[in-house]
């Protein structure tokens, strides 16, 4: 039997995709919204954390990976970066690209990239391995500034390439 794509996904509606609101774009905003995710990509390669209060939002809140134990605003985002730069000491992250979407999002697929040696991560301790972990991030600006992440990377794989055992 064959199914349409509205019997396979009942919220997928093929008739009435290309109708459905579209953010609206200012291209002005959406500039300066990449600005402010460019400013994020370099103090997280620097750990120029004196930076942050320049971006960063007071109510920032943080879903990702890591567990930051409720923090929020400048304090999450010090504690999110600095998590990665503590397991990685030689971190480079890298973004394939910036989309903007509405006047208050910015999508970006990123790469991080380092050495496991110093901290432990996700509780494995340094394992001087080399691993790249990969993830997809939505950014929300509120007053020009950074105020909600949610974050998606592949914990499974970083696993693997600590050579980790049980689960992520």
């Amino acid at each position: 039997m064959h199914l349409t794509p509205e019997q396979q996904h009942p919220v997928y509606n093929s008739r009435t995709e290309s109708r459905l609101p579209r953010p609206a774009q200012d291209p002005a905003q959406c500039s300066r919204n990449k600005d402010v995710v460019r400013q994020y990509f370099e103090v997280y390669n620097s750990g120029e954390f004196g930076r942050l209060a320049s971006f960063v939002h007071p109510g920032y809140s943080y879903a990702g990976l890591l567990d930051l134990g409720g923090l929020r605003g400048e304090a999450a985002m010090r504690a999110m970066m600095s998590g990665w730069r503590d397991a990685l000491p030689d971190l480079v992250i890298s973004h394939d690209f910036l989309l903007a979407a509405g006047s208050d999002r910015v999508t970006f697929r990123w790469v991080v990239q380092g050495t496991h040696s110093g901290s432990a991560m996700r509780g494995v301790t340094p394992t001087g391995l080399k691993i790249s972990s990969k993830g997809v991030t939505t950014l929300r600006l509120e007053e020009g500034r950074i105020s909600d992440k949610l974050s998606h990377a592949n914990g499974a794989d970083l696993m693997r390439q600590l050579h980790a055992k049980g689960t992520v």
